[in-house]
């Protein structure tokens, strides 16, 4: 439960108690300030269209309707960002020109970035240092514990993207501070990603569809692979009752 990921979703899930809530009952002026929606909202932006869909691609996950455990893995990383969209984009607030004449400008975007980054920055330094504190160091023996699941595990795993970054050098504290800073450097540019996909509806709606079809695409092909290596084994099997029977 320590994953950047359910951080997100337990933001996402204050914003909307605060929306539904916060407006008529908090009184309090700091409160007000702290789950002002503007400003949430802008950090679930940010969240939600940086380090969360490129988890998608980067663990691979996998739309598989009988396999819970799949099924939230793509919830929780998917979810967000279809409700930024929606809230993005399906008010009466947005003028019609926004929607199909983005503002790509240079300086739009680095405005939308900073403010992004002036959101996020905070919150990601206080999770990193948790994150790192929690699992590296007063849980570290649960990382040679199987049954124990985890990001860092995930990535330290031959096939994943991250692989031989993280996996530089025989000293494991090193490769947990790689991972970290991997995580860092990643999470900074999803971020900008964000930027430019806050500033164009026909993009932002473009990005959705890939994340389906990505989460689509992962499950397909792993379905693909596992027929076929059925059909290869039913095969295998039956020229080899062939065989026997011809001795």
């Amino acid at each position: 439960m320590f994953e950047f990921c359910y951080l997100a979703n337990s933001l996402l899930a204050v914003y909307l108690a605060a929306d539904l809530y916060c407006e008529d009952m908090c009184t309090n002026s700091f409160v007000k300030f702290i789950l002002h929606r503007d400003h949430l909202f802008h950090l679930i932006y940010s969240l939600a269209f940086g380090p969360l869909i490129w988890a998608i691609f980067m663990n691979g996950d996998r739309m598989y309707f009988h396999s819970p455990q799949h099924l939230i893995s793509v919830f929780i990383h998917l979810d967000p960002s279809l409700l930024a969209w929606m809230i993005r984009w399906e008010n009466d607030t947005v003028p019609f020109d926004e929607y199909y004449a983005p503002n790509w400008s240079y300086s739009a975007i680095m405005t939308t970035y900073k403010y992004f980054m002036a959101l996020a920055l905070p919150v990601y330094v206080i999770w990193a240092i948790s994150y790192y504190t929690w699992i590296f160091i007063m849980k570290r023996s649960r990382l040679d514990d199987d049954t124990y699941k985890m990001s860092f595990k995930d990535a330290t795993k031959k096939g994943h993207m991250a692989y031989n970054l993280i996996n530089a050098t025989n000293i494991p504290m090193i490769n947990e501070l790689l991972y970290m800073v991997f995580h860092a450097i990643a999470a900074t540019v999803s971020i900008y990603v964000a930027s430019v996909l806050y500033n164009s509806y026909v993009l932002n709606t473009i990005m959705v569809g890939v994340l389906f079809t990505a989460a689509s695409w992962n499950a397909s092909y792993k379905y693909t692979k596992l027929i076929h290596n059925d059909e290869m084994d039913s095969i295998k099997a039956h020229e080899k009752d062939n065989k026997t029977n011809q001795e």
